[in-house]
């Protein structure tokens, strides 16, 4: 399973996801284009990948913009390479990572995703110790299940899989900066599900 290797490497190139399955006749969309009897290959560029299921996000960029995206489900991928055919723009890495985060702060300021007030003063009421027993404990729980996980000491924010990034204060889907509902739910799931969420810490 492509999950295996260190998809980190690839997130924000050009790759071609090459799928577990057999196409029964002509198959053309934005990210692929396969004859029948072929095996099904997605182009574009990765955006994100699930590091739970092995799913997969692939984007297409024209004129430094995601036009679409599309989600590829990690029991039918069989490995990610980088591509052989290049992009037509033939953004570098470095450009299209610009792209998503200017895309992820226009998704920050909808009003969907904003914290809410009450979420806001309760986080500025929380102290800061609070916060890294809280973020170090997250971090060893995803480490623990094999999950990719970086925290920045300064800010606190906890990085998963090199592209989805958790805010303080953890707890609601507003504080994850995720490119798909998907990967955030199940992200969320698994953070929830850690042993001192459902057996809370007792002091004495």
């Amino acid at each position: 399973m492509a999950q295996k290797k260190d998809i980190t490497t690839l997130i924000f190139c050009h790759v071609d996801i090459i799928t577990n399955v057999k196409v029964g006749r002509e198959f053309t969309s934005e990210f692929s284009r396969s004859l029948p009897g072929e095996t099904l290959v997605y182009s574009g560029y990765l955006k994100t990948f699930d590091p739970i299921t092995g799913s997969v996000v692939l984007s297409l960029v024209q004129d430094e913009k995601i036009v679409a995206n599309t989600l590829i489900l990690g029991d039918t991928v069989s490995d990610i390479v980088e591509s052989t055919d290049k992009d037509p723009y033939d953004y570098s890495p470095d450009v299209i990572e610009k792209i998503f985060e200017a895309n992820n702060k226009r998704l920050a300021e909808h009003p969907f995703f904003k914290r809410s007030e009450c979420t806001q003063q309760k986080f500025d009421d929380q102290s800061n110790n609070d916060m890294v027993e809280l973020r170090d404990e997250i971090t060893a729980w995803l480490k623990e299940n094999r999950i990719p996980v970086e925290s920045d000491e300064r800010t606190h924010v906890i990085t998963v899989g090199g592209c989805v990034k958790i805010r303080e204060p953890y707890e609601h889907e507003s504080d994850y900066v995720c490119p798909t509902q998907v990967v955030l739910k199940r992200l969320k799931y698994l953070v929830d599900s850690r042993p001192t969420q459902i057996f809370p810490r007792t002091t004495l």
